[in-house]
This record gives C-alpha cells, structure tokens and sequence, in this order.
C-alpha cells in the first residue's frame, strides 16, 4: 500500500491562504543585497515555448541551486507554464503598469530573500519586439534591487515570417502576403536597441537562432549553457510548439471561423492527434515563400543583420549572421499536390475516428447486460 496522502487544502482556503501571504510580502522590504534578474526576451519564433518547458520541468532542482523563476502571474507563489506571456499581455496598456510591476519585483525580491536564492528568471518571449517593454520592466527591476541580464534570440527573417504565418497567420488572414503585409514587422535591431538604452550594451546577450551552433541542435542546451543555469542531470523534455506542416496550415486557414483568435490552439489540439506525426513538419523546407522572395526578403533584411552583427555579435567577424539560403529550403509544390496532401491528412483523421469508435463501440457490446430472455436462453 502507498503512504498516506498529503493534505489538501479546499481551493478557497489555499487562495486566502497565498492571498494573505502576497499581503504580508508586500508589507516587507528586500534585504540591500545583489540579486541578478535573467530576463529572456524571446523573440517569438525563436525556441522560447521549449526554453519554458526546460525552465519547467528544471524548477524544482534550479530552485535547490538559488534560483527563483517567476511564477505565470509573475509572483512567487504560482506555477511556471508559459513564462510570464499572458501576464505582459495583460499589462500592456494599463496606467498602472509601473506601479504594479515596482510592487511585483519587490515580493519577488522579498520572495528570493526567504528562499536564499540569487538569481530570478523571467521568461516572455512577447517582449523583444514590443514598443515600450524594456522601459516598463528594466527600472522596476533596478528599484528592487536587481541587476539585469537580457538574453535574446533573433531568426532569419524568411524562417521567422513562415513560423508566424504558421503560428498565429493562419487563423486571421486569407494567405501568408495578407498577414505579413498587415502585420508589418519591426526589425530585430530596433527592438534590440531599446533594451540595450535601458539594460546597457555589456547586460544584452544576442545570439542568432542557429540549430547549427547550439549543442545537439537544442536551443534549451543552449540556453541553459550560456546563462550559467546548466548542470548534470538536467532534464530535457520532448520538444514544444512544433511547426505544423504546411498542409495542416493550409487545411486549418480554410476554416478560420473555428478559431476564437490567433493564439487558439484547440483546432490544433484537436487534430494533431487525429492525424499523428504527419500534422507537423519533418523538416525545414517550406512552399510559403518560393525562392525569389526569400531571396528578396534577405536583401531587404541585410544592413539590419549586418548593423545587428556589428553591435552584439562582433566575434562573428566576417562570417554572416545566418547561413546562406539553400535551394533545397524551398518546396515547389502544386496547387493539385497541395489539396492531395491536406486530403491525405482528412483520411488520417478519419480514419483514427472510425478506429476509436470501434474500439468503443467494442468495449460498450461487453460491458452491456445481458436482456433477461437472453439469460433464459442460456440456462437452457
């Protein structure tokens, strides 16, 4: 027999509970002592979702080793999911966005003082990009006490616009040109600048999204490595948010009324089931943008990269930024190729379903009782 469960408090016991607590945190000041904030940007498209789960999976054992990630709600109480994405979102906007988060850093800090740790991790990958982001976070932070290190990751902008066309494009607009022409994309660079105003050149580490230089190919490795949080024994979960084949993207854009906006994954989570490994890209070539205009898109990206290199990543020298478009990065496929495909992945969906019905439809004729004239025939 297992040992005897733990404990468990009603629901609105705990939030009363945790609710007092936040109140009794708020109401203390931090220790005057050095705290280091590792503050992980994003960008979006850029491996973030599996840096999180690594961030995860790792909490327990990274808190044994004096580090605190902030909660989802950006407190020291709550769980780590999806980073602090949610949190920012909501934020965005409301007049008392300095206020909040100068309260907020300072029960995280208070929070790190209880626990002995040095280090607090904030990971969202909605901030790189976003207009205002560093000034609204980076003095807070400073006002508690903290140091802060920027980490960013940035993506060859022909990968990047087909990543987020597959992310977020297909729910909201008609074809890839609509989105990326709607959406209008700032460049790494200036977004980069804001926070090195903020953070300070030495406090912003820069490295361009290449499977090529990260260890086995895996941005966690990577990332765990170069921010120091690394050691034996660290847990590696299976990858996370992985790009859908194109013809699931193309099948799931002609239904964009299923979904309620472009962060709505219950399409996809769904399906993906359904179809099983074929839902999702089994390698880096793509049909969305056919060789002209990722070459198009390259040129028209290039004094950025080139400016970006020069600032943040010098050790480079005279090798690029990314490596060179290959022809075999693009797919040409045909409008009849491209309907087969979306009908094949039908016929997988279809075909689980008819599989799990029968399989119900099994289990149900066993588990039903026999009618009584039935138990009579059997006597007899």
């Amino acid at each position: 027999m297992g040992g005897p469960r733990a404990l468990r408090l009603p629901r609105r016991w705990r939030d009363a509970l945790a609710k007092r607590r936040a109140e009794a945190l708020a109401a203390r000041e931090p220790e005057p002592r050095p705290r280091r904030l590792l503050l992980h940007v994003g960008g979006p498209k850029c491996g973030s979702s599996a840096i999180q789960a690594a961030l995860a999976a790792n909490s327990a054992a990274l808190a044994a080793r004096g580090v605190l990630l902030a909660s989802d709600r950006m407190d020291a109480e709550g769980g780590f999911i999806h980073g602090q994405v949610g949190y920012f979102d909501a934020l965005k906007g409301r007049p008392d966005s300095a206020a909040e988060l100068a309260g907020r850093f300072r029960q995280l800090a208070v929070a790190m003082d209880e626990r002995a740790a040095g280090t607090l991790v904030i990971s969202a990958e909605n901030l790189l990009l976003r207009t205002g982001a560093a000034e609204m976070l980076i003095p807070p932070a400073r006002a508690a006490g903290f140091t802060p290190e920027v980490v960013a990751y940035v993506r060859r902008w022909d990968d990047f616009l087909i990543a987020a066309w597959q992310q977020w494009g297909i729910k909201t607009h008609d074809s890839p040109e609509a989105y990326w022409k709607d959406h209008g994309f700032p460049s790494w660079l200036t977004g980069l600048r804001a926070w090195e105003d903020q953070a300070g050149l030495p406090a912003l580490k820069v490295f361009p999204f290449r499977r090529d230089i990260f260890p086995e190919g895996d941005v966690t490795a990577h990332f765990f490595e170069v921010t120091g949080l690394s050691f034996p024994g660290m847990l590696r979960p299976p990858p996370a948010n992985p790009s859908t084949s194109e013809a699931l993207s193309d099948l799931m854009n002609r239904a964009r009324d299923l979904f309620a906006d472009r962060n709505d994954n219950d399409v996809l989570g769904i399906l993906a089931p359904l179809i099983g490994p074929a839902a999702y890209k089994s390698g880096s070539a793509s049909y969305f943008l056919n060789l002209d205009q990722r070459r198009a898109l390259l040129e028209q990206a290039h004094t950025d990269d080139e400016a970006l290199k020069a600032r943040y990543l010098p050790q480079l020298g005279a090798a690029p930024l990314f490596p060179p478009l290959r022809p075999e990065q693009v797919t040409e496929c045909s409008d009849i190729d491209k309907l087969r495909a979306e009908n094949a992945l039908l016929l997988r969906a279809v075909h689980t379903l008819g599989q799990r019905l029968s399989a119900l439809e099994t289990r149900t004729a066993k588990a039903a009782p026999l009618r009584p004239w039935r138990r009579w025939r059997l006597k007899l």
